[in-house]
């Protein structure tokens, strides 16, 4: 049995698929030196630190630069090649010329990757949309994927959920969030990301790759009132199943931390990281 890892955190509130917390800005003051990789006449930004496999590749939120995921960068890179990158439409890479999905993600990545030499075997670590695209990768190229954790991942078909509960009528943070699921299903955004309710892998898609679902354990969407239960119970049910994308799967539940769970608790973050990495040769 996959040993499982519960957090214990202090977290602040972050919308589900949503900008960074506060703390964020303090995490991810020193930006790390990085690459202008071109592609297509589109600049990608990425930042390839350490040596040692496998690789491990960082996949931001939604709303985040790579930048963000310094600190754990840092601690992976004593012992592992990691990479982190900013998305069309993110950090300091290009804006995108055209509508993004979460494939063409994936797509774009494999070539930035090949243009820094970087060919696997790959342990893929994403957050919240990141993580969405994180699968979407393992699916596509699955020779070069070895392990996959993910963050507090947005569920299968989630931002179709929010549109239906919540009305346009909203206020405060339902409104909010409904106003983003808006943006992302439509593509009208910084990154002109626009994520289908099609675009997700069924249950068994990862074979036997060891995966790692860390799922918050506050109720980040206590904030929306009576929207709220029906929210978190789909997004818990969501977590449920991405957990069964391969035979070697867990849920770990982070019972006091939000959506940014690597940043709440970073120590916690590395330990499920290194986990993944540790089983991935085997």
């Amino acid at each position: 049995m996959r040993r499982a890892f519960y957090v214990a955190a202090v977290t602040v509130m972050a919308l589900a698929t949503g900008a960074a917390p506060a703390i964020a800005t303090a995490t991810t003051a020193s930006p790390a030196p990085a690459t202008e990789v071109h592609i297509g006449g589109s600049r990608v930004t990425v930042d390839c630190t350490g040596t040692g496999g496998p690789t491990v590749i960082l996949f931001s939120g939604f709303g985040d630069p790579h930048t963000i995921w310094a600190h754990i960068q840092r601690s992976l890179s004593r012992h592992h090649r990691v990479c982190s990158y900013d998305r069309l439409g993110e950090g300091t890479s290009s804006q995108p010329r055209r509508t993004q999905t979460l494939a063409s993600n994936a797509r774009l990545l494999h070539r930035v990757l090949a243009k820094v030499h970087v060919h696997g075997p790959l342990v893929l670590v994403g957050h919240s949309i990141g993580g969405d695209i994180a699968t979407v990768y393992a699916r596509t190229y699955p020779k070069t994927t070895a392990g996959l954790v993910l963050f507090d991942a947005t569920p299968v078909r989630y931002l179709q959920f929010v549109l239906r509960l919540i009305p346009p009528t909203a206020k405060g943070l339902a409104k909010a969030l409904r106003e983003e699921a808006v943006a992302i299903t439509s593509g009208k955004n910084q990154e002109r990301l626009k994520v289908a309710g099609t675009n997700w892998a069924p249950s068994g898609a990862l074979g036997h790759i060891p995966v790692d679902v860390a799922e918050h354990g506050l109720n980040i969407f206590a904030g929306t009132g009576k929207y709220a239960r029906r929210l978190q119970a789909r997004w818990a049910s969501g977590q449920s199943h991405l957990s069964g994308l391969s035979t070697r799967s867990q849920l770990i539940i982070a019972t006091r931390s939000g959506h940014y769970i690597y940043l709440n608790q970073p120590q916690l973050a590395l330990d499920v990281i290194n986990a993944v990495i540790a089983e991935s040769g085997n």
